[in-house]
């Protein structure tokens, strides 16, 4: 047992009992060594350091500026009000023409919703008045579809 590798974050933190080291898919050890434990948390702090970046870069938005603007929404996607970032991060929605930051929508409202309709103001005032005033109403068709009869 003297020459069993140990981790190297345990190693440097003090921490006399020995972990499972962390291995690759083909068995081999992770590098370092490092403990399951450390691995993991080396992997999330190279994730949010690359967020973090990729914010920067993109967007020019610091990590501070995006949770101010997720605070300021509630904590959930501006338009559709479901999705709230917990799984995958809200995206950060700009203005293409300017390339000024409009606030946090996710991934389906970016671009299925805004990106689909190109950002065309008419086309969202469009599908809201549709919603209040459909054509079937107006001219007095008033059919349920066959699947949803039992329900009205």
């Amino acid at each position: 047992m003297g020459n069993m590798k140990r981790c190297k974050d345990c190693v440097a933190e003090g921490v006399t009992t020995r972990r499972k080291l962390a291995t690759k898919p083909d068995g081999t050890l992770q590098p370092g060594p490092r403990c399951v434990t450390h691995h993991r948390l080396k992997i999330k702090n190279s994730r949010q350091a690359r967020w973090e970046l990729d914010l920067m870069l993109n967007y020019g938005l610091t990590p501070k500026q995006y949770w101010a603007i997720y605070k300021e929404q509630d904590g959930c996607c501006y338009i559709c009000w479901r999705a709230q970032g917990i799984s995958r991060r809200l995206c950060v929605d700009h203005d293409h023409r300017t390339g000024k930051v409009r606030g946090l929508l996710c991934r389906h409202c970016n671009r299925d919703v805004l990106g689909f309709l190109r950002e065309d103001v008419g086309a969202f005032e469009r599908a809201v008045k549709y919603l209040r005033y459909p054509p079937a109403d107006r001219l007095g068709v008033d059919v349920i579809v066959p699947e949803h009869e039992d329900a009205a």
